[in-house]
This record gives C-alpha cells, sequence and structure tokens, in this order.
C-alpha cells in the first residue's frame, strides 16, 4: 500500500517555518496549514537547532529558494497567457490557492500518488469547507502509470497552453518515466507551453554528494542528470529556450539583507523550457 509522502510534508514544514520569518525568502500561508503540530515541532526544532543544516547543509536554503524561484517562474508564465497549470508530485504544493491569478481563469491539475492526494484533499475541504472546483485532483502512480490516460480522462485540453511544474520530483523517478513525462509535455500541449523542474546532479545520486535528509524520509533517491549536460539533454527531447539556473544564482538572486550568506546546497539546479515542436 502507497503511503503519504513524508518529504512532501517536511518540504510544506520548512516553506511554513520560513513563511514565519521577517525577511522570508518564499512566503506560502498554506504549507503550515497541511502539517500537524507534532512534524512541525520536530522541523522546528532542527531548524532552530541547527540540525537540520548540519544533517543537510545547504537543504534548508535549497527549499526555500526553489520555491521562491517556480513562484516567479508562474507568475511569468500567468502574465504569458496559460490556459492551464499542471503540478506534478503535487504533494502540499499551495499554489492553486495562493495565487489569486490562478481562480477562474486558469484550469488546475494536482497530479500526485493516491495516498498524499487523499490526505491533502481531506486537509483542503477543511481548510476550504469544499474542494475548490478549479481544480482537479488526478491520482497517479507516475512509476507504473502514464500520464496521457489519467489527464485525458480528466477533461485535460491537449490544445492548451499549459504550464507543468515538477517540484522535488525528479530525483525520485527513473530514465523511462522521466521521458514518458517529457514526452507527454511535448506532444500533448498546446503552442507555447512550458516544463519547470528541480534534478540533482548524477553526482548527488551516484553517493559522490549526499542530500542527507532523503536518508531520514526514507525516499530514495533514483535520479540525476550530469552536471552540465541539461540544455542537450532537454533539446534531446523537444525542447528549446531552455534556461537552467544553479546554487549560486539562487543565492544571489534570494539571498539578500538579513539572508546573506544563507547557503543553498550545490547539488542541486532549475531547468525551464519551452516546447520546441508547439512553441511559437
Amino acid at each position: 500500500m502507497q503511503e503519504s509522502s513524508l518529504s512532501a510534508l517536511g518540504n510544506a514544514a520548512f516553506r511554513a517555518l520560513e513563511s514565519e520569518e521577517k525577511e522570508k525568502i518564499c512566503d506560502d500561508p498554506y504549507s503550515r496549514k497541511f502539517v500537524p503540530t507534532w512534524f512541525y515541532s520536530i522541523a522546528k526544532f532542527t531548524l532552530v537547532t541547527g540540525y537540520a543544516e548540519h544533517r543537510s547543509p545547504g537543504v534548508m536554503g535549497a527549499l526555500v529558494t526553489r520555491s521562491r524561484y517556480i513562484d516567479d517562474y508562474l507568475t511569468e508564465r500567468i502574465k504569458d497567457g496559460i490556459e492551464q497549470l499542471i503540478i506534478l508530485g503535487a504533494g502540499y504544493d499551495s499554489r492553486p490557492y495562493r495565487f489569486e491569478q490562478l481562480k477562474r481563469r486558469v484550469k488546475v491539475f494536482e497530479v500526485d500518488n493516491y495516498a498524499t492526494q487523499n490526505n491533502k484533499k481531506d486537509k483542503l475541504a477543511k481548510i476550504f469547507g469544499a474542494l475548490p472546483d478549479y481544480v482537479t485532483f488526478v491520482p497517479v502512480d507516475l512509476t507504473k502509470e502514464t500520464l496521457e490516460n489519467h489527464l485525458i480522462d480528466s477533461n485535460y485540453n491537449k490544445t492548451a497552453k499549459t504550464l507543468f511544474i515538477m517540484e522535488g520530483l525528479s530525483m525520485y523517478l527513473n530514465d523511462k518515466t522521466m521521458d514518458n513525462i517529457l514526452s507527454f509535455v511535448t506532444e500533448c500541449s498546446g503552442a507555447g507551453s512550458s516544463i519547470i523542474f528541480d534534478y540533482f546532479y548524477k553526482s548527488v545520486i551516484d553517493g559522490n554528494e549526499i542530500w542527507r535528509s532523503a536518508v531520514y524520509y526514507k525516499e530514495k533517491l533514483t535520479y540525476g542528470i550530469e552536471k552540465g549536460k541539461i540544455e542537450g539533454y532537454m533539446e534531446a527531447r523537444g525542447f528549446k529556450q531552455i534556461h537552467e539556473i544553479d546554487n549560486k544564482e539562487l543565492e544571489r538572486m534570494y539571498c539578500t539583507g538579513k539572508n546573506r550568506g544563507r547557503a543553498v546546497f550545490p547539488g542541486i539546479s532549475i531547468v525551464s523550457a519551452i516546447t520546441r515542436s508547439n512553441s511559437v
């Protein structure tokens, strides 16, 4: 039986803690509502005592700058006129509920495993009184099932301008699943569609560098892309306008003011790209 994702819960807890800071890098007012008090207390203890940084140097910086960067990218894509938003491995992502621009204007699909999604839906129903009607929940085990059948059955529009977000997901997949996802994006989306996702360098997955929190959450890291190879990787899969941002650039952009000196884990990058075959 599938279990609800602990890493998704941990990400939400750290976003909640960051959101309480006076000079915050990311702001997610809903994240605290997804996290049980006992789990939040543990996360806060590891942060306040410095244990989280000691166990996984740069992990907190990576989580919060990643969230902020993807928020900023989503804002630009909304301005660019996206009609659909697909959040793959949605976990406790709250973008559909905190981005007012999405409501009534963009059809949103949350895709995640059955257990995590059911748990999230229960929490959303308590927060809002009912599940928001502009969000469609699509339960999919991405390692065993394909996106196409499930999304099409959920009234996904293959000709609409769509943004796909994968935050904290690629590193838990495999070659076949990643290729299936990227093929779906290029073949089953409208003109000007795009994707943004973060990934680990292959050296992290191979054990030359360690993302220690993954051991704590008992969710094995399985997929990485060689450092410096992302442009060719994405071009070969039908994308253009490929833009990569690494830890140093995330630090430069967001670790300013009182956050100056905060480190971002050096084994992670974020890439965004436009579909080549359908783009205008």
